[in-house]
């Protein structure tokens, strides 16, 4: 999936698109890697929120509550800094 997001950086939708699609077909994993790669790639700052709480919620799905809480714990925080 990498290649993917590295070769086409700018069109954001089709990532997401990608993303709905792996998190429809059962591959979880996957998902979680290409959200944190629209993370890494993101510069807008409520963007990048936006995707961690999405990273998160993926995290939750795949029964990883942990990683989950420490997503939404990041957007709090990255939060409290603006």
């Amino acid at each position: 999936m990498a290649w993917f997001v590295r070769k086409n950086p700018a069109d954001r939708e089709l990532r997401e698109d990608l993303e709905r699609l792996l998190r429809q077909e059962g591959l979880g994993k996957e998902a979680r890697e290409l959200q944190q790669e629209l993370i890494a790639l993101e510069d807008n700052p409520f963007q990048r929120a936006l995707d961690q709480l999405e990273l998160g919620a993926l995290q939750a799905e795949g029964g990883l509550k942990e990683a989950a809480l420490a997503s939404y714990r990041q957007v709090l925080e990255s939060s409290e800094d603006k």
